[in-house]
């Protein structure tokens, strides 16, 4: 069976400080899970082998050929050249304002 290797996410809310819809985009890898020589048991979640990463609203549109509309304007990657490389391991890590 085909498993993905990663996944994405985009999420729009209203900022609870300024009030304002905010977008941010996340791709999720599996990667090092599928290498791994284990058996694939449905089980709980472990995430070691899953790495979320927060990027661009627009490098996901631009990968999956989607559009999310005016969405990307609102993220606060939006003037990200790239995306953070590290994994988020802690939720405040994710940027939810520009700097």
């Amino acid at each position: 069976m085909k498993i993905p290797r990663s996944f994405w996410k985009v999420i729009a809310f209203l900022h609870d400080e300024t009030g304002e819809l905010t977008a941010t985009g996340y791709t999720l890898s599996q990667e090092a899970f599928l290498q791994a020589e284990e058996e694939l048991v449905f089980g709980e979640y472990v995430t070691k082998t899953h790495v979320t990463t927060q990027v661009p609203i627009a490098l996901i549109e631009q990968e999956t050929g989607l559009s999310f509309g005016g969405l990307a304007a609102l993220d606060p990657l939006a003037e990200a050249e790239e995306a953070l490389a590290a994994p988020l391991t802690d939720f405040r890590q994710i940027r939810l304002v520009a700097r």
